[in-house]
C-alpha cells in the first residue's frame, strides 16, 4: 500500500508478512473509511491472495482473515464495493 505526501513522494505502508499483514489491511480499510470523504475511493490490494480466497478448501489465518475482510466490505452501508480481478485482486471501495 501507498500514501501520496503533500511533496510528491510515494511513501511505502505495509510490507509485512503473515497475519499482521491482514490486520494492518483492515486498521488501513477502517481508518481510511473513516478519512476518505464522501465519493472518495480507498484501494485495497492482494485481497484474492493468489486465487486462495475463492478457494474453499484453503483455511490458513491469511486466507481467512482476507475472506472475512472481504465479506465485511461487501456489507460495509457506507461503501459501494467492487473487486477486479487484476493480478492478485484490487478491492475498490467508495464512499457513500
Amino acid at each position: 500500500m501507498h500514501t501520496k505526501r503533500s511533496s510528491g513522494m510515494t511513501k511505502r505502508v505495509g510490507g509485512a508478512v503473515g497475519p499482521f499483514r491482514t490486520l494492518f489491511r483492515t486498521r488501513f480499510a477502517e481508518q481510511s473509511l473513516r478519512l476518505v470523504r464522501q465519493g472518495g475511493l480507498v484501494l485495497l490490494d492482494n485481497v484474492l491472495w493468489y486465487g486462495k480466497v475463492a478457494d474453499g478448501a484453503v483455511d490458513d489465518k491469511q486466507t481467512v482473515a482476507l475472506r472475512a475482510l472481504n465479506d465485511q466490505l461487501v456489507q460495509d452501508a457506507r461503501v459501494d464495493f467492487s473487486l477486479l480481478p487484476i493480478g492478485d485482486g484490487l478491492a475498490l471501495c467508495r464512499k457513500r
